[in-house]
């Protein structure tokens, strides 16, 4: 199931732009502000008050309707898809992003990674391992995703440059 709905997110996020014409970067964030939310609503409002045995068929069942969901979505994105061929062909091509750019993405999302790993890691050695210290890093790495993606006006590359660097 992990592996399905991780590479399932690109995919959705494709057929939106293809349907819609619109760059999906704003359900990007929303969908992190909902895994935000829920990490940060799971020990207070659902593992004291609900069962792991009803917990587990409410996933199940989450699972089973986010599977109808998709299909549903891959027929309408299947309808449109000869339209969306045809405006391809006659937009403009626009040059292919350079090499540069692409190892910076490449470094760039690997640092995220790697700085919530190294974090995690430390907790869990160094100060104690117990999973409710990782909401706190969890949730910062959720929100930087959220401010990233919502806007053009949040994500400032210098200064997120900046401060990687002084971060790592």
């Amino acid at each position: 199931p992990y592996f399905m709905l991780s590479t399932t997110g690109p995919l959705v996020q494709a057929w939106f732009a293809r349907s819609l014409g619109r760059v999906p970067y704003r359900l990007f964030a929303l969908s992190n502000l909902g895994s935000l939310i829920a990490l940060l609503a799971y020990p207070f409002a659902v593992e004291p008050w609900i069962s792991t045995r009803t917990q587990a068929i409410g996933w199940s069942i989450g699972f089973a309707a986010f599977v109808l969901l998709c299909a549903a979505c891959a027929m309408a994105s299947r309808n449109t898809a000869e339209a969306g061929h045809a405006a391809a062909a006659e937009a403009p091509d626009s040059p292919a992003p350079r090499w540069s750019a692409r190892l910076m993405w490449l470094a760039l999302a690997g640092a995220g990674s790697a700085m919530l790993l190294a974090i995690s890691n430390h907790i869990t050695q160094n100060v104690a391992s117990v999973p409710f210290l990782w909401i706190v890093p969890l949730s910062l790495y959720l929100l930087s995703f959220v401010l990233c993606f919502d806007s053009n006006g949040w994500y400032r590359p210098r200064i997120n440059h900046v401060l990687l660097a002084a971060a790592m």
